[in-house]
């Protein structure tokens, strides 16, 4: 079955220099991409008879897990569906990789998304091919099953690639819609030099009539969520607090504004004096914002620091204030710190 190859190598040439680098698989963080907050994603290779859609399912996995992303595809052998996020990364470097499916239609019995790495394996921009992974070609695994969330294990599958490409120590044989036979491992020891320059899910070519889902895509720890809009428009939220976490007092504050209908990211703060373990913090930029009305929560993400520290990633959920509960926190910090608990004063709000 022939899956579709990114075309556009000027457009990943200009990644390069224009993406974002993964973070470390030391430390997981979730990154939620929604229709408003597409978090660096773009549907790079999707034609007309191909589209990337966010839609609502309460079955996804994840927290929050309100929906997933949806690529479908007419009825016709040309169409394609691909969603990619850049990067700039040492396909040496790449140790987790994962991600969810769900089939939910499929002209084929064992369909699912693929999970791709855009490459050039000689370096810079030289020996480019895709390294394809999918599911139903790594039976070790288990059979696709349809209308069934299932996770994948990628960085320990096999792989095709789109292109034959000669490197340094061997030649990675193309062999376009599989079989796949390669590890990364094999991958890496044949081309030494390899650059991965995007990753993403896709429906390739000769797939007409499918409708497939995938969330939670793992690169290198960082797990980028997808979530619809649950609301039309934007609304503000803050808090601000003391809070105790098995004896431990530590306090927040935060901010996501909305100003004249859109979010405002450059006034989105959070901070902290104490975590709850003497350390201060100080977000250096807010990546994502998302309230979930189903769970009630805010979910924020993003960057910082202590004083005098190295930039963490950083995850703050919180439950509002209401007559009869005083408002939670739960705050995730790259550097290994998780505290959560109950206010003992301040207030969390939500605009509705």
């Amino acid at each position: 079955m022939r899956r579709g190859s990114l075309a556009i190598l000027g457009a990943f040439t200009l990644a390069l220099t224009s993406g974002v680098a993964a973070s470390s698989a030391d430390a997981t963080t979730q990154i939620i991409v929604t229709p408003t907050h597409t978090q660096g994603w773009s549907t790079n290779d999707t034609n007309a008879d191909g589209s990337v859609t966010f839609v609502s399912d309460p079955t996804a996995p994840g927290s929050p897990h309100n929906g997933a992303l949806q690529l479908t595809t007419a009825a016709t052998v040309a169409a394609k569906a691909q969603y990619v996020h850049a990067t700039s990364t040492p396909l040496a470097n790449v140790t987790e990789l994962s991600y969810w499916t769900k089939q939910v239609v499929a002209s084929f019995p064992a369909g699912d998304p693929a999970y791709q790495l855009i490459a050039f394996l000689n370096g810079g921009t030289g020996g480019f091919t895709t390294l394809v992974f999918e599911p139903y070609q790594n039976p070790l695994q288990g059979p696709v099953v349809n209308n069934v969330w299932q996770p994948w294990d990628v960085d320990s599958g096999l792989f095709w690639s789109t292109r034959t490409v000669t490197c340094s120590n061997g030649t990675i044989v193309g062999t376009p819609g599989g079989p796949a036979t390669y590890t990364l491992s094999q991958i890496n020891s044949t081309c030494p030099n390899a650059l991965v320059a995007a990753f993403g899910v896709n429906i390739g070519s000769n797939n007409p009539g499918w409708t497939v889902r995938a969330d939670l895509v793992d690169f290198n720890g960082t797990i980028y969520n997808f979530e619809p809009d649950t609301k039309p428009g934007c609304r503000g939220a803050t808090g601000q607090g003391q809070f105790f976490d098995n004896g431990r007092k530590g306090d927040m504050g935060f901010t996501h504004t909305c100003r004249n209908g859109q979010d405002d990211p450059d006034e989105d703060s959070f901070a902290s004096s104490d975590r709850g373990d003497g350390s201060d913090f100080h977000s250096s930029s807010v990546s994502s914002v998302v309230i979930d009305d189903s769970a009630g929560t805010i979910t924020m993400t993003g960057i910082g620091s202590s004083t005098g520290g190295l930039p963490v990633t950083f995850v703050l959920v919180a439950l509002p204030t209401t007559a009869a509960t005083p408002g939670w926190v739960s705050m995730t910090f790259g550097d290994g710190f998780v505290t959560a608990g109950d206010l003992v004063s301040g207030a969390i709000s939500i605009e509705q």
